[in-house]
């Protein structure tokens, strides 16, 4: 009897010596959070708090100005939408909503029969010189297409709404209104303009390509649909970034579409169908993006640096504000998320697809010191660690997917997403990245369970152990990450050194944005054989050197104030899904910070604009959380309270 009571006892202690071990964790993480230092992570609702009471903002909403506005603002939208103009553009829209889509076949039709004629007559009568094979093709090509419209007699709006892919394109996505089937519209195109139209067009063949007036039409059409509907402007934005290397001028295509959507959340704006709040992240962002303006006036990079600057602040900004204003919801917040992720995974099987039929670049590595790596992959970007950044950025998300309960088929996709990411950074080669994962996964485990902590302790320390006795390329390229003898660590040691020389003599306005304000200065300060850096390889000594001391300080307060606003909203969110995705956001963020201890990751425009729109996506969710939370609760337990400060002057 004895033996079993002490049998007992001791099962009881082991039991309660476990339950210790495994709340250990939870309850060190409750006293950090109850620390000076967690408080000040935790009290971004405090500083927002602060801020709509301070004198500044009580003097903005006492003046005038916004006195004024509501009225001027309501005077503007009434003279946009009633005035002659406005109206006129209405019913043009109207008429070509609510014209048969046939009557288009129709015109379509016509367009291929006389670019086709033109070309024969190019081509047999006159013996055109150099008769392009491309016009005949367009039109066969849209011959055939308008065979398609014309076997449908509902409006075009009708059809567009009735389409699985155009209408979620257009209306799910997009957001755009639907039209009633039944509207009566007065006055439509009828078959005989149709037909006259689609012959001019084609006859324009004689002097012009036929492909080139299609998608000059298709632009037009592109422009006012993104124009109305900044949600797909920005969209398409984060869709097709990776993919811009394949237009002449990427950046300026990007800033284009940005300034767009920029222009059309304005007029909704303007128009009170979209609402604008801010909040101190908000100003961070504000003020980084006026430094890049500020920028233009004192650089030593000339009109390529100043054109530089300015494509940056278009970059920051809109990728930031239009992603926090116009990503109310959780479903348009997943779909930005799924965007993000579809386009990663294209990224990366082009990547494993140059990895495997031999075509990965051996430009960026040393084959003296690595001659078992035969290249590094570079995809879509010119360069394998740009590559890296972008597929770090996305990773977290693609864990979360893969953490996130749901069929098994779904679990399984994520799976293999999951790998194609992972190969792909593998086969980037890019140290940086790898300790960027490391950390962000280390950061995403503890956050999602902090009794993680056991596992990535031992993890911790076996990996100098790993990286000495293993013989692994992944672990001898990582392990060469701490060596001078590295060729390139000893050539970012030197160029660091001669980046601190010069901002010894620029500490207080920088030198200007851009490698071509780098390039100016920098060969004065560098050391013997590295003259022809075109930035720091470091993303906080590139800032500085580019804004001076006044730029790194607005770098780390946006920094801080970034963790301090999604810290505040984990430890607050009750929904978990959505403190899911605030999670993959910060680690996404702090992958790329660390990562940018070794590289300027700011240095592609693409990058660039979409972390600001990852960073958008984590303030969007602690919204959105936000929201749903005090929508859940009864009116009385607010306290009329409200952490977010409201510009809307409706």
């Amino acid at each position: 009897m004895d033996s079993e009571k002490r049998h007992h006892s001791v099962r009881h202690g082991i039991g309660t010596f476990f339950a210790f071990l495994i709340a250990l964790p939870s309850r060190f993480t409750a006293w950090l959070c109850d620390s000076f230092v967690g408080r000040c992570f935790h009290a971004y609702d405090k500083s927002t708090e602060l801020l709509g009471e301070s004198r500044l903002f009580r003097r903005f909403r006492e003046s005038r100005v916004y006195r004024a506005a509501s009225p001027m603002r309501y005077r503007v939208a009434s003279a946009l939408t009633n005035g002659p103009l406005s109206m006129l553009f209405t019913r043009i829209l109207d008429i070509l909503r609510y014209t048969e889509t046939r009557i288009y076949g129709v015109m379509f039709g016509t367009f291929g029969l006389y670019t086709i004629l033109v070309y024969v007559v190019r081509h047999f009568a006159f013996a055109a010189a150099g008769n392009d094979l491309g016009s005949l093709i367009t039109g066969v090509a849209t011959l055939f297409c308008s065979l398609l419209l014309l076997l449908s007699r509902k409006p075009l709006c009708v059809t567009l709404q009735e389409s699985r892919i155009l209408g979620f394109l257009l209306y799910r996505t997009a957001g755009l209104r639907r039209h009633p089937a039944g509207k009566h519209v007065r006055h439509t195109i009828n078959p005989t303009v149709a037909f006259l139209l689609g012959s001019a067009l084609g006859i324009t063949g004689f002097f012009m390509q036929p492909l080139y007036l299609l998608l000059g039409i298709l632009g037009i059409v592109l422009f006012f649909l993104l124009l109305f509907s900044p949600e797909l402007c920005l969209f398409s934005a984060i869709a097709f970034a990776p993919f811009l290397i394949f237009v002449e001028r990427p950046s300026i295509l990007l800033c284009t579409v940005v300034l767009i959507g920029i222009v059309g959340y304005l007029l909704k704006v303007l128009l009170g169908k979209r609402l604008f709040s801010i909040e101190p992240l908000d100003f961070a962002v504000l003020f980084l993006t006026l430094s890049y303006l500020l920028s233009t006036a004192f650089t030593y990079g000339g009109e390529a640096s100043v054109l530089r600057a300015l494509a940056c602040a278009t970059l920051l900004g809109g990728g930031y504000f239009l992603t926090v204003n116009l990503f109310t919801s959780r479903a348009l917040i997943i779909r930005a998320v799924n965007t993000l992720i579809i386009s990663g995974t294209v990224v990366a099987l082009i990547g494993l697809l140059q990895q495997f039929t031999g075509h990965a670049v051996a430009d960026w590595l040393d084959s003296a010191a690595y001659d078992y790596i035969s290249g590094r992959i570079t995809s879509v970007f010119e360069n394998p660690n740009i590559l890296a950044v972008y597929l770090i950025m996305i990773l977290p998300f693609v864990t979360v997917m893969l953490l996130r309960r749901g069929s098994p088929l779904r679990r399984l996709s994520a799976f293999f997403v999951f790998a194609l990411f992972m190969a792909a950074i593998v086969y980037t080669w890019s140290r940086g990245a790898w300790i960027g994962v490391i950390a962000s996964f280390a950061l995403l485990m503890f956050a999602c369970s902090p009794a993680t902590i056991y596992l990535l302790l031992p993890v911790a320390a076996g990996i100098p152990l790993l990286l000495r006795w293993a013989a692994s390329p992944i672990a001898d390229r990582l392990s060469s990450a701490a060596s001078l003898a590295d060729s390139s660590v000893s050539y970012r040691f030197h160029l660091w050194r001669g980046t601190l020389d010069m901002i010894g003599d620029h500490i207080l306005g920088g030198i200007g944005v851009g490698e071509e304000a780098f390039a100016a200065v920098y060969p004065y300060y560098a050391p013997a054989g590295i003259e022809t850096a075109r930035h720091a390889h470091n993303l906080y000594l590139e800032h500085l050197a580019e804004f001076g001391v006044v730029g790194l300080l607005l770098l780390l307060l946006f920094i801080f104030l970034f963790f301090q606003r999604t810290l505040t909203h984990q430890h607050e969110e009750e929904n978990t899904e959505i403190r899911l995705f605030s999670v993959a956001a910060g680690c996404s963020v702090f992958a790329v910070l660390v990562n940018g201890l070794s590289d300027h990751v700011f240095y592609n425009s693409r990058i660039f604009f979409l972390f600001f729109v990852v960073v958008g996506i984590a303030v969007a969710l602690a919204r959105v959380g936000r929201t749903e939370h005090e929508r859940s609760q009864p009116i009385e337990d607010n306290g009329g309270e409200n952490y977010t400060i409201e510009v809307d002057i409706a």
